[in-house]
């Protein structure tokens, strides 16, 4: 379990703003008694990391994130561990696409170019998507955790992850390279 102050380096909402969201209902944590402290698991930590990301690009409303919460928050369902398991193994940014109703889609990016000519991304407008790359937000959410990241995904510590990447790229060198192209955000 986490803390406000992990939401806070992970979606970068600050105490006062974990309380504004808290009273418009917007902020899934749980609680120890009425005055306990918020509590938060890996995967709420992601959705606040997701929606908070979502506002401060777009302007988005918070009570119009509820709905992007519920839908990461379903039972069964685990966006984080999807969006771990494509970047780990296939070494992809991963993307979100949504139009904050009624459209979820986290993909890769590849699989979205054939949508481009069908969007709108005008918030103002209430049929318009918004497009967010969750590769950061990934890596910031796994951040807060303090031993050898193993993802449900595919079982694999990170360790683990970068010998098989080794090996299927080739020298130890070029599998520093590789990963260093994976990772680093494009000026």
């Amino acid at each position: 379990m986490f803390l406000s102050h992990d939401v806070q380096a992970a979606a970068g909402l600050s105490s006062r703003q974990q309380n504004d969201w808290d009273a418009r209902g917007a902020l899934p944590h749980r609680r120890s008694g009425e005055e306990g402290w918020r509590r938060f698991s890996l995967r709420e930590l992601f959705v606040l990391a997701t929606c908070a990301e979502i506002r401060r690009k777009f302007g988005v409303r918070v009570e119009r994130l509820k709905w992007v919460q519920d839908f990461m928050l379903k039972e069964g369902v685990n966006h984080l561990d999807m969006a771990a398991g494509v970047m780990s193994m296939r070494g992809e940014a991963v993307w979100l696409l949504t139009d904050l109703e009624k459209t979820f889609l986290l993909s890769p990016d590849p699989e979205f170019e054939s949508l481009w000519p069908y969007l709108s991304f005008d918030v103002r407008d209430r049929s318009a998507f918004v497009l967010i790359n969750l590769t950061p937000l990934v890596d910031r959410v796994l951040g807060r955790l303090d031993d050898d990241i193993r993802l449900e995904a595919h079982g694999y510590s990170e360790e683990e992850l970068r010998q098989i990447r080794m090996v299927a790229d080739g020298t130890p060198e070029e599998a520093d390279v590789l990963q260093v192209a994976r990772t680093e955000e494009p000026e």
